[in-house]
């Protein structure tokens, strides 16, 4: 199958690697970086991302959307969210909307406040729309562990098409039908990690961090229920196997920006947030804006918000935890 992957990240390069395993599969990946789509051309490999990786040779790279896209089947959405509009608009010229669009990029466009999948119907013109999301960092792919997604689609045909896809390359794939579901728990889990990570930062046990994910599975069903989606959705690969490893690997560059809070200086989370993606951190703005908009009470997520935006203590998300 001819596959398109829009943006050329870790992730992105780890979950081509991963279907490249199935022979089938013709995978081309769209990158911005004229230099970066010459460099794999003569290497098969990103220097600047992956060192010492050489990739597939059923794996290409271009800047182009026209070629990325004029002879694929599926294309997988995988570019920053902050910059999933621009990018929808951009390719909107070149897509053909009987082309199934999955969408890997997580959660709610901060900007507008609206889900991707929104956004993806509304610029591309398309309901042949699937979300994934499920428990993998980029390396643990990219290394041939064990993956298991979620696919959220009303579509049969587009998770048949993930089937074949994923087909002997050590992926599990779940189907669900709750679309803002899954891209709720993508959104909701990494502002969690952030909590987590401030946990760990001052000192608290494993025990602990227990308590917490206890009542952040909670707190996520009551808001994911509250906003009429299926609170079912949280017993996914996408809701608990996402919460969980997330706020429990350093891996996770939420979790390691709550660690850096707890630090002396105020600088070291100021720094870490400047050189990296810290998802959660705009994620945490945009979901308190929604949840006070619908009266729903989530104590720890206004909690972190308060740590990260009012200057509140860490340690009032140890009193939080205590009520």
């Amino acid at each position: 199958m001819n596959i398109t992957i829009i943006g050329c990240g870790a992730y992105s390069l780890a979950m081509a690697k991963r279907m490249a395993k199935n022979e089938d599969n013709k995978i081309t990946i769209w990158t911005e970086s004229k230099e970066n789509a010459l460099e794999f051309e003569k290497t098969n490999k990103i220097k600047g991302i992956y060192k010492d990786e050489v990739f597939s040779k059923n794996i290409t790279v271009t800047d182009s959307y026209e070629k990325a896209l004029e002879t694929t089947g599926i294309i997988f959405l995988m570019t920053s969210s902050k910059f999933i509009k621009n990018t929808l608009e951009d390719m909107a010229k070149f897509y053909n909307k009987k082309i199934p669009v999955i969408i890997g990029t997580k959660g709610i466009d901060n900007e507008n406040k609206k889900y991707n999948s929104i956004l993806v119907n509304k610029i591309l013109k398309t309901k042949n729309i699937a979300v994934i999301a499920g428990p993998s960092f980029a390396i643990d792919i990219l290394n041939d562990a064990i993956l298991a997604l979620t696919v959220a689609t009303r579509k049969r045909k587009i998770f048949k098409k993930m089937q074949n896809i994923f087909k002997d390359t050590r992926t599990v794939l779940k189907r669900s039908y709750d679309l803002k579901g899954v891209q709720l728990c993508s959104t909701l889990k990494n502002i969690y990690a952030i909590g987590s990570g401030i946990l760990n930062g001052l000192g608290n046990p494993e025990a602990t961090n227990s308590i917490y994910l206890t009542k952040v599975i909670n707190e996520m069903y009551n808001i994911i229920y509250m906003l009429e989606d299926q609170e079912t959705t949280i017993l996914s690969f996408a809701g608990l196997g996402d919460t969980i490893m997330t706020c429990n690997d350093n891996k996770s560059r939420n979790y390691t920006y709550g660690v850096k809070l707890t630090a002396k200086s105020k600088t070291t989370a100021i720094n870490y947030l400047n050189k990296n993606t810290v998802e959660g951190y705009e994620a945490c703005k945009t979901m308190v804006e929604i949840i006070k908009k619908n009266r729903i009470k989530a104590k720890l997520l206004i909690t972190i918000y308060e740590i990260l935006y009012e200057g509140k203590n860490c340690k009032e998300l140890e009193k939080e935890l205590l009520k």
